[in-house]
């Protein structure tokens, strides 16, 4: 059985890790076998502590948010119409209706995560609360009702920790995110 090699006296082998407080620290080979290579972490004047490799894990965070409008009419989606069926007429939207809570994701974030970073429900019904009735108008005109509440956008960040590092990645593009407020509705013709 060979012995190992005198340059290990002082050294820790093959996974060994100078401990924090290191002031410098090299790494170097101290000896080439027919199936491994055995490497010596040499510390400067600190402490040599042992250490193993830990699994990377990756986590995404919700950056850069910001509420960028508090009463924003999410037009993109109706929530209630109401048609005039005879001249001068007036329809009313009741209350009751629901609106739809929208959150963006990317880089595999939930949508729950991206919520609770915003500070709301990630529910993604919203009943509303409020009713509207239109003016007097001509027959066959529509009267519509959209949601209306906070608008925020957003970035996604993954970023990995391993062995004491945390590296992160590139951002995602601007994510946005559309939080009803069940007490306010917006109500038109368009």
């Amino acid at each position: 059985m060979r012995s190992a090699p005198r340059a290990l006296t002082a050294a820790v082998v093959a996974l060994g890790m100078v401990g924090a407080g290191a002031s410098a620290a090299l790494a170097a080979p101290v000896h080439e076998g027919p199936s491994a290579r055995v490497v010596a972490v040499v510390s400067a004047g600190a402490p040599v502590h042992t250490w193993f490799p830990t699994i990377p894990v990756t986590t995404k965070s919700v950056v850069n948010k910001k509420r960028i409008a508090k009463y924003y009419t999410d037009r993109s989606k109706q929530i209630g119409r109401c048609t005039i069926t005879t001249r001068g007429g007036r329809c009313t939207i009741s209350r009751g209706k629901t609106a739809t809570r929208t959150i963006e994701t990317s880089f595999g974030v939930s949508r729950k995560s991206v919520a609770a970073s915003l500070g709301f429900s990630s529910s993604t019904s919203v009943t509303m609360q409020q009713a509207c009735t239109s003016p007097s108008m001509k027959k066959g005109k529509t009267w519509k009702a959209w949601a209306q509440g906070s608008r925020y956008h957003y970035k996604v960040q993954p970023k990995t920790r391993v062995a004491g590092f945390t590296i992160s990645g590139k951002k995602s593009k601007w994510l946005y995110a559309f939080d009803p407020n069940p007490n306010d509705i917006t109500c038109g013709l368009k």
